[in-house]
């Protein structure tokens, strides 16, 4: 995976931040540092891919968590359970952990069931345990498994976890109003996708105020960001497969920037081009290879 173009101003200052939060020099300070980010970007911008590739560059274990994943399946309450679960085994298993918690904009769903929902995912933000939450396991010490204490988890959720937040907020860039008269505007104009500081505004205070004041925005795909996607995936493209791949790009692009496909653009440009080139014959380096066991 890499970095795009219209990925990399976030990236740049997610990665300064973990890297940063990784050093552990600032555990001795009297005052707390707010390290949870928040990536703000529409559907298929690769707000996913960038958690994946910091994980990579800081050698930190990546753990992924849907917002939906705490959703139950029917009325069985197994499905909240298993995610606290894995998030604790996660943290008292790695040293160093990267926390993906994706999907955000779903938590504030009006429901009952999400409002417990959200409360959990606040305990966790706020470095903190939910009450009820089971410890696991670890070893064995004279015939006894030893589980961590509840004060020893919290801790490391504190100093070892990096949590990264995101969310599509889409209604953000569904919703183009006609540009305000005055001096003053206060929607963005038709057409034109929103700025960091304008979603940062709408966004719910208890939800912001756990994370980094400076939202991390990923900017709602142009036709120059498209064309720079193109470039950019060319470069690690096989030889044989780069045509092929050129003459799907330009004739799926148009398409692709009115339903603002976003990264998923490439996925599917790649596959058409693999259906109508394929790469050259090697030469067998023993034709007769195939007889040596009947021989």
């Amino acid at each position: 995976m890499k970095i795009f173009s219209h990925q990399a101003t976030a990236y740049r200052e997610l990665l300064a931040r973990a890297q940063t939060f990784f050093t552990g020099h600032w555990k001795g300070l009297n005052l707390r540092c707010r390290w949870h980010s928040l990536v703000i970007g529409p559907t298929a911008s690769g707000k996913t891919a960038l958690a994946s590739i910091l994980a990579e560059e800081t050698g930190a274990a990546l753990l992924r968590i849907n917002v939906t994943n705490w959703m139950p399946s029917g009325a069985n309450n197994r499905a909240v359970a298993e995610t606290l679960e894995t998030i604790v085994s996660h943290i008292a298993a790695h040293n160093r952990s990267i926390l993906f918690c994706d999907e955000l904009d779903k938590v504030y769903h009006e429901t009952s069931w999400m409002g417990y929902i959200r409360g959990e995912l606040f305990e966790i933000l706020d470095g903190r345990l939910p009450l009820g939450t089971k410890a696991p396991a670890f070893g064995e010490e004279d015939g006894e498994a030893q589980f961590p204490t509840e004060k020893s988890l919290s801790e490391k959720l504190r100093s070892t976890v990096f949590i990264v937040g995101a969310g599509t907020f889409q209604q953000f860039y569904e919703t183009r109003r006609s540009p305000s008269i005055g001096f003053n505007p206060t929607e963005p104009e038709s057409g034109i996708g929103p700025t960091a500081d304008y979603i940062a505004q709408k966004l719910p205070r208890e939800l912001t105020t756990r994370f980094n004041s400076q939202l991390l925005f990923i900017p709602e795909l142009s036709p120059i960001h498209y064309q720079a996607l193109v470039r950019e995936a060319e470069k690690s493209l096989p030889d044989w497969l780069v045509p092929a791949f050129r003459q799907v790009a330009a004739r799926r692009m148009a398409q692709a920037i009115a339903v603002k496909s976003g990264c998923r653009f490439l996925e599917e440009a790649v596959m058409d081009a693999l259906q109508i080139s394929q790469p050259p014959p090697q030469p067998d380096e023993d034709p007769f290879a195939f007889l040596e066991g009947d021989l």
